[in-house]
């Protein structure tokens, strides 16, 4: 479960072209990306928390706006963002009680686990927070700006992809 989890979070990770540092206060020293020839991010860390804040902030560098859709889909939001179609959809899910079934989730992980989560959470927030005109301008079109992100939308972004292929 912990793998598949991780390769998620990896699989979310993305291309772009960049290389650069960032500081976690999750980690105990500093975080490294590296993108390779082919924009694909390697991260690099002392601590696995480290870890899981840099492949957070490369995901969000990569696919914010895809990330929070997925997150609203799951927690019955589209329809802020897309209108009356997508009114039905949300009604699915918020009776469904995905959203309150992901927040349920992390609260019952074990310590670990749900360190890696936040860390990870902390790291799309970083990356939203330092870019915060390029976050802007990727939303703009949709009238919309990204919450913060959470540990919990982390298992609803992993329960919205996971349910694109049901």
């Amino acid at each position: 479960e912990m793998k598949r989890l991780f390769l998620i979070l990896i699989l979310l990770g993305g291309a772009a072209y960049l290389a650069f540092q960032a500081s976690s206060p999750a980690a105990s020293g500093d975080v490294e990306i590296v993108r390779d020839q082919w924009g694909i991010p390697h991260v690099f860390s002392a601590t696995e928390e480290g870890g899981f804040f840099g492949v957070g902030y490369a995901a969000a560098e990569d696919r914010i706006l895809q990330m929070d859709l997925f997150r609203r889909r799951a927690r019955g939001r589209l329809a802020e963002v897309y209108g009356a179609d997508l009114v039905e959809s949300d009604r699915q899910f918020r009776t469904a009680g995905i959203s309150r079934y992901c927040d349920a989730v992390v609260e019952n992980l074990p310590g670990d686990v749900r360190g890696y989560l936040r860390a990870y959470a902390a790291g799309v927030n970083a990356f939203v927070r330092e870019n915060a005109e390029t976050v802007r301008r990727r939303f703009e079109p949709l009238g919309v700006e990204p919450a913060a992100w959470t540990e919990g939308d982390c298992v609803c972004a992993w329960m919205a992809v996971g349910s694109l292929f049901d």
